[in-house]
């Protein structure tokens, strides 16, 4: 019975997957967007999705690697026609390889031009730097 038991021990510690590490508070993630993000068009708490773009790196071990999915959501998205000004947004990241964070706001504020008011837009592979505030 105690060699199963060991075997078991030993076998589950194995099968932990490394994504199950939770990332440091503090911790730098930097992320490529999957698909564009526009200011007049997003909605707050819609999701968007990308893949890491650097690897995470903790105690000196790699828990999550260059590619590995991420979502994020919408917490604010103002558009330059409602405002008459300048398109805003603001995006949080919510998972990394499905382990849940939280983490700073990324802001995206257009830039007036000219008498009109542009919209927020964030293109495809756009690389946004996030910092880690917790796990939920």
């Amino acid at each position: 019975m105690k060699r199963f038991l060991f075997a078991l021990v030993c076998v589950s510690i194995l099968w932990t997957p490394l994504a199950s590490v939770s990332i440091p508070i503090g911790t730098k993630v930097v992320v490529r967007l999957g698909s564009e993000l526009n200011s007049a068009t997003a909605k707050v708490g819609e999701s968007w999705n990308g893949t890491l773009a650097k690897d995470i790196v903790v105690n000196g071990n790699v828990i999550a690697k260059t590619g590995d999915e991420i979502t994020g959501k919408v917490t604010q998205a103002r558009s330059a026609a409602k405002l008459h000004a300048p398109g805003q947004l603001l995006l949080q990241l919510t998972s990394i390889n499905r382990q849940k964070v939280r983490s700073n706001a990324y802001n995206v504020k257009a830039k007036r031009q000219g008498n009109g008011n542009q919209e927020a837009v964030l293109l495809a592979e756009t690389a946004m730097t996030f910092t880690i505030t917790g796990s939920r």
